[in-house]
Order: C-alpha cells, then structure tokens, then sequence
C-alpha cells in the first residue's frame, strides 16, 4: 500500500441509523479541511432509506453532500470523486457491489483514486472490497470467501459479533489456510489503515471488539 487513507467499519452506523459516535471519529479522522462527503451506494443499488439517513447524519455539519449516480460513466464518476474530500461506501450486497464496480470500470478508478492518498470509508459490503479476501454470504450460498480488490493485504470479516456462525467460519478458513490472516470486525468498531497498515480502532459501541485471526502455528 501507499498514501492510502481507508476506515474499514465492522457496521452499524448512519446506514443503520445507529452508532452516532462512528461518524463523530471519523469526521475528527479526516480532520477540519474536510468540505465534502460523497456516498457511493453501488452495495444497496442506492437504496432511499440509507440515501436520506447519509444527507439526515451530515446534513447538519455544513458540508457539501452528494451521492454518486448509479449509472455515471467513468468521466462523471472520475470527476465526481475528485470533488470529495470523503469518500463513504455503504452497506449491502458486496458481491452486487463488486460485480457493478468491474462492469463500469469502478473498480480501477477508485483504486486510483485511493492510493492517491484520498479519504475512503466503507461499512459492512463497503468495507470488504478493499481487502484481499473477505467472508460474505451475499452468494446466498451461505458465509464463502469472496475475492476483492486487495488495497488492504489480509482478509475481513463484518458483523463479527452479529451472526453467531461468522467468527468460527472465519477461523476455521484463516486456520486452514483457506484465507490469508486477517480482522474481523464488530458493529460499531471500525479500523484505520494506512501506508504502513493498521494504523488505530476505533470504536463507537461499548462492549464491541476487533479482532485480529492468523493461522495457527
């Protein structure tokens, strides 16, 4: 990795119209120069409901918000994303989510775009892409590794803690060597990565953990 700048949250959240805390440390994340928050809703085919709760969330902080049109070619969408100081991606079908980013090319363009050192965040769906290998069941084939984009090296896990079935399936595939090491994340717990890795965690919901899985010796 270089100059990346990603927050990879477990879920919860605006999308999920919980965890206020998570947008407040992830705005102090980004810092005081940030004007502009784009959300990329690819994962829920820009589902109303997270659109309105996205503008509700960061509507009152005096920001310029946009949302990024499901069918914009790659010209809009580059020009889009060069006007966002935050790059959020919500929550989803991660499988759709990947699926429509290699078919339109955004894929390529947002990986571009986040080695430049540009803000990104992503939830749940969102956050999974930009690992090498994550554990969805968006087939509806049941919890399956899926491959990504690879920005972040290692695999991910989302909702750690909300599927009983999610962390023993995520060991037993990292143990035998099915997945690379890597984090699964409880709702409200989101983790920073940048250049040189794991940079911090943050968490937004008490009792809500990381964790770190790597084969076994």
């Amino acid at each position: 990795m270089k100059q990346v700048r990603l927050v990879a949250i477990g879920g919860g959240g605006f999308c999920q119209d919980t965890d206020a805390g998570m947008e407040t440390s992830l705005l102090e994340w980004v810092g005081p120069r940030c004007k502009s928050i784009g959300f990329i809703g690819s994962a829920s085919n820009n589902d109303p409901i997270k659109l309105n709760r996205f503008y509700a969330r960061f509507g009152t902080g005096g920001f310029r918000l946009d949302h990024l049109q499901l069918d914009a070619d790659i010209s809009a969408a580059r020009q889009w994303l060069d006007s966002q100081d935050l790059v959020y991606v919500g929550g989803g079908n991660a499988l759709a989510l990947l699926n429509h980013w290699h078919a339109s090319g955004l894929d390529t363009l947002l990986i571009d775009h986040a080695l430049k050192g540009h803000h990104i965040a992503g939830v749940s769906a969102g956050a999974n892409i930009w690992f090498e290998h994550a554990l969805t069941d968006a087939s509806g084939q049941g919890l399956e590794p899926m491959n990504c984009l690879g920005l972040v090296p290692g695999s991910f896990c989302a909702h750690y803690n909300q599927e009983a079935d999610r962390p023993p399936r995520f060991q037993s595939l990292i143990h035998s060597g099915q997945l690379k090491a890597g984090y699964g994340l409880d709702d409200g717990v989101a983790a920073v990565f940048t250049s040189n890795g794991l940079e911090k965690i943050l968490y937004a919901r008490p009792g809500s953990a990381a964790h770190y899985v790597k084969p076994l010796l």
